[in-house]
Order: structure tokens, then sequence, then C-alpha cells
């Protein structure tokens, strides 16, 4: 069990260019996290330029237990 719990079971990460009000073509990526889905709720998403996917991990994991 803590082997299983130790990982996410999906990560999915998109890039995505948007074009801003200015003209200029960006590129934006998104993180999605399924951590583990047989005690509740499991994903955790953002789509910010600062968020980072280790902090995201540490999101998905805290929600499994806290609805679980």
């Amino acid at each position: 069990m803590q082997r299983i719990l130790s990982q996410p079971k999906n990560e999915i990460i998109v890039n995505f260019p948007v074009r801003m009000d200015n003209g200029e073509l960006r590129l934006f990526k998104g993180y999605r996290i399924q951590h583990n889905d047989l005690l509740g709720p499991s994903r955790r998403h953002a789509l910010h330029e600062t968020v980072r996917l280790d902090d995201l991990k540490a999101l998905a994991a805290m929600m499994t237990w806290k609805c679980g």
C-alpha cells in the first residue's frame, strides 16, 4: 500500500499556445495530477506559470488523505 500511495496514479502535462492581447504568441504548460481515487476525489490541476509539478503532486497526495 505504501508503494502504491508513494506516487501519483496519473500525471498529464499539456503545452498549449495562447495569443496574447498584444499579438504575442506564448506557450503555457498545464498539469493535471490524479494521485489515487480509491478513497475519494483524486485530482489537482493548475494553469499558472509559477506552479511547479512537484507542488501539485504534494497537493494531490494531501487530497487523497483529506478526502479518504
